[in-house]
């Protein structure tokens, strides 16, 4: 067994959602167990069906590592099964495939003191080829996103809540059933709603690179399905104001495609994927 060292308590629960992938769960509580200033708990929430995560708990002490048997699918339905679960005050969502900083857990408890009702979200490195995971952030300057409108300001790879907070907001929408959309979700609702979100750089994680080209490519079509979904959602709520974010997105992908050669921007895979997206998923937010 590893057995944590004993240290001030920190009142924070790691939550990790995963589901199948053991070699990265595996590095991921490895640098977790090695932070500086050591969580209460790690909750693994296991959606394998494959027992997984309790092959890897077995490394440690089950009071800082516990896993939660979920049957279902979705990091969304992932992240509320560890926050419910979790015995600690300020919840830390790290990814399966992600391994955090050192310091990470350090950070965000001081953060927390200084700003105790806000999000706080901070840098996705590459660990690897840059172009080989899903996203990057590597931003070196703090930013204060309270009181903006915007949908991308928030990564759930990197992420710190108040566990309180967020079970009274009503955690992630579960409606979202794969990887994306649940984090541009909750960060448009939570700031609509008039709470406190901030980037900060000192909360590191490290995305590995471990995805076939193949793999990287099918993630890359979820995510634009799952901004359909976020678009149909809050479009058949009556919020018009989401235009905005699809016009961009739009934009973007049009530019991207006409710069590779094509000729009509309407036709390019990824724009045809959002709008069929918000129309096939229209009937899932009724």
């Amino acid at each position: 067994m590893i057995r944590p060292v004993t240290t001030e308590s920190t009142a924070a629960t790691v939550v990790v959602p995963t589901a199948g992938r053991p070699e990265n769960l595996a590095m991921c509580l490895a640098a977790l167990a090695a932070t500086d200033a050591r969580p209460a708990e790690i909750v693994l929430v296991d959606q394998s069906g494959e027992g997984v995560a309790a092959r890897a708990a077995a490394e440690y002490d089950e009071p800082f590592v516990r896993v939660v048997e979920d049957d279902g699918r979705g990091a969304a339905r992932a992240r509320n099964r560890g926050a419910e679960a979790a015995r600690g005050d300020l919840l830390l969502f790290v990814d399966d495939d992600c391994v955090a900083d050192p310091g990470i857990v350090g950070a965000a408890r001081r953060l927390h003191r200084e700003y105790p009702r806000a999000i706080l979200t901070g840098q996705m490195r590459a660990g690897g080829d840059r172009d080989a995971v899903p996203s990057v952030r590597e931003d070196p300057e703090p930013r204060d996103f309270s009181g903006t409108f915007t949908c991308a300001a928030l990564y759930t790879g990197s992420m710190a809540v108040p566990r309180r907070e967020f079970l009274a907001f009503g955690g992630f929408d579960e409606r979202f059933p794969s990887a994306g959309g649940e984090d541009n979700d909750f960060c448009y609702r939570w700031l609509r709603a008039g709470h406190e979100l901030r980037y900060e750089p000192e909360l590191i994680v490290t995305h590995r690179d471990w995805r076939t080209p193949e793999q990287l490519r099918a993630v890359r079509a979820e995510y634009g399905r799952a901004a359909g979904m976020f678009y149909a959602k809050h479009l058949r709520a009556g919020d018009v104001r989401v235009l905005t974010f699809l016009i961009g997105d739009l934009r973007i992908l049009a530019r991207a495609h006409l710069r590779a050669g094509s000729v009509s921007p309407i036709d390019t895979p990824a724009v045809g994927m959002q709008l069929r997206s918000i129309v096939t998923n229209w009937h899932r937010f009724a």
